[in-house]
Order: structure tokens, then C-alpha cells, then sequence
């Protein structure tokens, strides 16, 4: 369980979490929501599959940049708010 680890993060500007072993998570809810300024994350080599990723990016206003490779993600899940 990561869920809102870096919830309201605000000084967090940009994060590399590729070398991350995600196979056994379950629940991201709210990983990064709040991190107003977050602009870049790499999630490559994430594998999420059977993850809950609501609200994942809920208000990153400034978010322009998400890297992932071989995952399936539900976007619109992942970035209300």
C-alpha cells in the first residue's frame, strides 16, 4: 500500500520512481494528489495491473509529463480533481 505518499508534497517538483518494484501493490489511491507542483514523474517498469490508481494525480495542475511503459492505467481515475 503507497496510497498518499506523497500526498501535498508541494516542493516536489519532478520524481524518477522507475527503479521501483511495484508488482505486489494494491493501492495507490492518492499517491501524488495535492503535489501542486510536480511537473515530471517516470513510473517505466511499473507494472499495476490489479492497483486502485484513483485520484493518483488529483490536483497536479502543473503535471506535463507522466513516462510509463507496459502498464494499463485508467487516465480519467487517475486525474480527477
Amino acid at each position: 500500500d503507497i496510497s498518499s505518499m506523497f500526498t501535498e508534497c508541494q516542493n516536489i517538483t519532478s520524481l524518477n520512481l522507475s527503479k521501483w518494484h511495484t508488482n505486489n501493490i494494491t493501492d495507490a489511491t492518492s499517491l501524488f494528489d495535492g503535489c501542486y507542483n510536480l511537473t515530471t514523474v517516470d513510473l517505466s517498469n511499473w507494472y499495476l495491473n490489479n492497483t486502485n490508481m484513483r485520484y493518483t494525480f488529483g490536483y497536479c495542475n502543473n503535471l506535463s509529463s507522466v513516462k510509463w511503459d507496459n502498464t494499463y492505467f485508467n487516465k480519467q481515475k487517475m486525474c480527477c480533481g
